[in-house]
């Protein structure tokens, strides 16, 4: 938007303006004027939160700082303003005004005729004695028949919460300090240091008494907790000790890590004891091998007969005996192991004396001596005590194997009852320290709120400010109107400056003319001199450029349109017609608007006797449609003709058929300079897209007073596809002030 065009808005309209700011600040100033004189008193509190609650405004703690005290204040400021605290400066200025002496140096603040409200003077009275009661005791709470009976009564002499909190009583933050404002607002100046002063008596004792009963109550709520969860843990440290006591677990890393010691131990003793296995029985067949049938099942018989032998059946179930103890034992009794090796020994040299002694008794029965006989009985000796050693091993890795799961199954366990007693010991500790915090809040925690000076009785009023608030009001409703205007110039789609008309058709723009009075407007005379009309003498100096523009076109036939009709196609025809004439040029008018042919109206009803126009008429067969006239009005054109029209509900593609317009135009080019055509508006008729053709160029006529609607497009965009033939637009019609 342009901003001079705005200017121009503001100065053309500052009356809209002027006279609402002038109204809002009379009406402003006759309002606060008429308002009664209010008083303020004010108490400030000292409230000990930044230093008594511990907050050390000179401690290294940017991140708590500012949020407790600013948390801090918020809380207090909110207990003060609830309904059950101000209820007592309710209750102080009902007992004050009730219970008062009208005759007394201390008389009421307000007067109330207790018939009005419905209650006698004695009601009232008790009513008085019953908050009376409620202010000693420090408890603001009624029973259901004297709350009613109060309610009704707060109201009618405005001391009910609501009202308080919403017209009189106030309470903030002393700017950044460390105090409360109390304030409280009243037309009468007694009741502003009474009330405030009768408050604060009230609230250390009363804020003291909430505190602590609110601190004892989390006290016990910690204390009962801590309890809780204290059994909690306890349970689960007992659990604990009871799983591993059933499952015979001192340490089960310590354990795990044995068991599975043994286990490898256990293996390695298996695969020596499968190799022995594997050795005998290749001993006990290379030994077979060796004889023929006979020989070999004599060497079985006697060989079982010696493992047979009472001694050494003892000695073999010595050998398993203590093999089994020692692989129970976990392979670690070295004593154990020593046995057994002793008693390998000893039977292996029973074998050899019992062999040695049956050869003695059957001398010559075979070729194999005693060695070769102990020899085999020694190998199915260790081959069975080897096979027996396997079975042991395996039961043995059987029970630790199963041991070995039982561990990982109990570690699991004991993992989860470790963590949940992590858990509970920490929640324990920190409810133990809530306990003591709490325990110490209750014997030491508590805000000052007394008063450094208490409120005196004001003796002058507030400033009304009424010359303040009425400029102040004018300003915002001048302010407001100027917003608007420029609101309505922004989304103004008028065309009533050359920047709008560019911004809003893109298209050419030849001139401009302000708009002018044309019922009294001489041109002969205005061209003759210089008028001190200066709206007049700026369109005198549009319209020359214009002409200047006209001449420069190398074109002598001009259609002249528009979008809609009333933009002022006729008047600028008439005048740009003069303007040409005062430079000897013969002008044409031709009124080819036969949907509104103003031009031919303004014209002389008889016909000239002009022998040209009525031959070329006839000629081209056109006399039922166009007749000879003469301007007759106001401008008097010299050497300006005009061919009217009768006006037609015909296009001009209908009228012509049959009929030579070009070569009648073509003919009167003649005769003139210039010839113009006007043609119907673009919007509703097709006359002008007709007409084209008999023109050299299409001039666009548009008045400031218009708006581009979309009708209007398409006809701008249908004057962008003649680039060939489209000359330009005339903003007709502007405001002198929107033209620079």
């Amino acid at each position: 938007m342009d901003i001079q065009y705005f200017f121009n808005v503001i100065k053309k309209r500052k009356w809209l303006i002027i006279i609402p700011m002038i109204i809002t600040a009379l009406a402003t100033y006759y309002f606060v004027d008429k308002q009664a004189e209010v008083y303020d008193a004010k108490a400030s509190i000292p409230t000990g939160i930044v230093e008594f609650t511990g907050i050390n405004m000179n401690e290294n703690s940017p991140f708590v700082q500012k949020m407790q005290v600013e948390i801090s204040f918020a809380n207090l400021i909110s207990f003060i303003t609830t309904n059950k605290t101000t209820r007592f400066l309710s209750y102080q200025l009902l007992v004050h005004d009730i219970l008062a002496d009208s005759t007394s140096t201390d008389p009421p603040f307000k007067k109330v005729n207790p018939s009005d409200i419905g209650y006698s003077q004695a009601d009232l009275e008790a009513l008085a004695g019953v908050l009376q009661g409620r202010i000693d005791t420090l408890n603001s709470a009624l029973d259901e028949e004297s709350d009613r009976i109060y309610r009704k009564v707060a109201k009618a002499y405005k001391y009910d919460v609501d009202y308080l909190k919403k017209e009189k009583f106030y309470v903030k933050r002393d700017g950044e300090t460390d105090a409360l404002e109390i304030k409280y607002v009243d037309e009468n100046p007694r009741a502003c240091s009474f009330s405030v002063n009768q408050f604060c008596k009230i609230l250390k004792p009363y804020h003291q008494l909430a505190q602590s009963k609110g601190d004892l109550e989390t006290y016990y709520e910690y204390d009962k907790l801590a309890k809780t969860r204290g059994t909690k843990l306890r349970g689960l440290e007992k659990e604990l000790e009871n799983y591993k006591s059933g499952k015979g677990i001192l340490n089960i890393g310590v354990q795990s890590e044995e068991t599975l010691n043994q286990i490898a131990n256990l293996e390695a003793e298996l695969e020596k004891a499968n190799r022995t296995v594997s050795a005998n029985r290749t001993i006990i067949k290379n030994l077979g091998s060796y004889l023929n049938d006979n020989d070999r099942y004599k060497l079985e018989k006697r060989s079982g007969n010696i493992l047979s032998s009472k001694a050494i059946v003892n000695l073999d179930a010595r050998i398993k005996k203590l093999t089994d103890e020692y692989i129970s034992s976990g392979q670690k009794n070295t004593n154990l192991k020593s046995q057994i090796e002793l008693a390998k020994v000893a039977r292996d040299q029973q074998i050899k004396r019992i062999a040695k002694d049956q050869s003695k008794d059957d001398p010559g029965t075979m070729d194999q001596d005693d060695e070769f006989l102990s020899k085999r009985v020694t190998a199915e000796s260790n081959l069975t005590i080897a096979q027996e050693t396997m079975r042991s091993v395996n039961n043995e890795l059987d029970k630790l194997r199963g041991q070995r799961n039982e561990y990982i199954n109990a570690e699991a366990a004991t993992n989860s009852l470790d963590q949940q007693i992590e858990i509970a010991r920490k929640e324990y500790k920190s409810t133990l320290d809530r306990v003591n915090e709490s325990q110490f809040k209750t014997i030491s925690s508590s805000f000052k709120l007394e008063p450094l000076d208490w409120a005196d009785t004001p003796e002058n009023p507030i400033p009304d400010n009424k010359y303040l608030m009425a400029g102040f009001a004018g300003l915002v409703t001048g302010s407001l109107a100027t917003v608007l205007l420029f609101l309505l110039a922004l989304f103004d789609l008028s065309l009533n400056t050359p920047n709008q008309f560019s911004k809003f058709t893109n298209l050419n723009l030849l001139g401009s003319l302000n708009k002018v009075k044309d019922s009294n407007l001489d041109l002969k005379q205005l061209f003759a001199s210089f008028s001190t009309n200066a709206n007049l003498e700026n369109f005198k100096e549009s319209l020359r450029k214009l002409r200047y523009v006209f001449e420069e076109s190398n074109a002598s036939t001009f259609l002249i349109t528009s979008t809609k009709e009333g933009e002022g196609k006729t008047f600028l025809i008439l005048t740009l017609a003069y303007a040409l004439t005062l430079k000897d040029k013969k002008i044409l008018l031709i009124d080819t608007n036969f949907k509104n042919n103003t031009l031919t109206r303004m014209s002389n009803e008889k016909i000239q006797d002009n022998l040209l126009h009525t031959r070329l008429i006839g000629e081209n067969n056109l006399a039922d449609q166009f007749e000879a006239k003469k301007i007759n009005n106001m401008f008097n054109l010299d050497n300006v003709d005009i061919i009217g029209n009768r006006g037609t509900s015909h296009s001009p593609s209908e009228f012509f058929a049959g009929r030579d317009f070009q070569n009648f135009i073509s003919d009167l080019k003649d005769n003139y300079d210039y010839i113009f055509l006007e043609g119907a508006s673009l919007n509703k008729y097709s006359d002008t897209r007709e007409l084209v053709r008999f023109a050299d160029k299409i001039v666009a006529v548009f008045s400031a007073e218009s708006e581009i609607k979309d009708v209007d497009k398409e006809s701008i965009d249908y004057l962008l596809s003649k680039e060939d033939k489209f000359f330009g637009s005339i903003l007709n019609k502007i405001d002198l002030k929107n033209m620079n």
